[in-house]
């Protein structure tokens, strides 16, 4: 599982081995990662891909990454969380103190003046990271290339699972914003 840019997951595919493992990245990464769950690229209404800012904060990381992962890949693209809006319902929450998640959505919030929540992006492929795609999401095999100016692009192929809305947003914002006001056991 992964959130915002993929440089990190770039970075260990190049890794030689060391001190602390015999492996390289690659073949580390091929040992011990059943599969990388990532919010990045994204397919318009049309089918046609785009840009998306994951993907354009580091191309080469991106390229590398997308083409080279040698575990199962699920990508929720920016079309999913762009509409599942969260944040308020936990901001306004007055049981929940101390809470790191209710800090950042409240100083997120009030900066960007917004009274309806925050799109969840990163949320979308925590959520199917932890509890799976089923039944929040359907789901289609594909595969992309990232052009050099950034631009993700289907093309045939089918090593990819990318995640496809079945749940309306306000649906996924319930779902998600429940679980992000989810408090611990102690």
């Amino acid at each position: 599982m992964t959130v915002g840019y993929l440089t990190n997951l770039a970075n260990l595919l190049n890794s030689p081995s060391d001190e602390y493992s015999p492996l390289d990245g690659r073949h580390l990464i091929y040992q011990k990662v059943k599969r990388l769950v990532s919010m990045a690229t994204g397919i318009d209404s049309s089918g046609n891909s785009g840009y998306e800012a994951n993907i354009m904060a580091d191309i080469p990381a991106s390229q590398k990454v997308i083409a080279e992962w040698p575990a199962p890949i699920i990508l929720s693209g920016f079309e999913i969380g762009v509409n599942i809006l969260t944040g308020i319902g936990l901001i306004n929450n007055k049981a929940i103190e101390n809470s790191p998640v209710k800090d950042a959505y409240s100083i997120s919030l009030t900066y960007d003046g917004s009274t309806v929540g925050h799109s969840s992006w990163d949320q979308t492929a925590v959520l199917v990271a932890v509890k799976g795609i089923t039944p929040y999401f359907n789901s289609r095999q594909l595969n992309f290339t990232i052009k050099n100016d950034g631009k993700d692009s289907v093309m045939s192929g089918q090593r990819i699972t990318y995640l496809i809305a079945k749940e309306k947003p306000e649906e996924m914002s319930k779902i998600i914003e429940g679980l992000m006001m989810h408090r611990p056991n102690r």
